[in-house]
């Protein structure tokens, strides 16, 4: 699962953060993948709940939810979901932060207290 998820992980900080979501029907999609996602996060009991909600997340990210890219990196500084990254939630709060996360801000701004 660290392979799968360092793959794709790899992919979604290639993808351009700068872009700005206008409520437009691809940016509806992305924020319903990711309320989804959030909700299967805290559902999930086995492995397999883990998998698919791991999964929704990453297809919200992909699809320009930048949210997913900061619950994605929360999941990565808790050692109860994920094996824990602190360097790849960072990545991941940056991207988030470019794009205009307060989320992912916050969370920076923690990392350097």
């Amino acid at each position: 699962m660290r392979k799968f998820l360092g793959l794709t992980v790899g992919i979604l900080l290639t993808t351009t953060a700068s872009a700005a979501l206008a409520e437009s029907d691809a940016a509806k999609q992305a924020r319903l993948r990711y309320e989804e996602s959030f909700r299967e996060v805290v559902r999930a009991r086995t492995d397999l709940d883990r998998q698919v909600a791991l999964s929704t997340v990453i297809s919200a990210a992909r699809h320009g939810y930048f949210q997913a890219y900061t619950l994605l990196g929360t999941l990565l500084t808790q050692d109860d979901f994920l094996p824990s990254d602190p360097a790849m939630a960072a990545r991941l709060f940056e991207v988030a932060a470019k794009a205009g996360d307060p989320t992912a801000k916050n969370k920076i701004g923690r990392a350097h207290v």
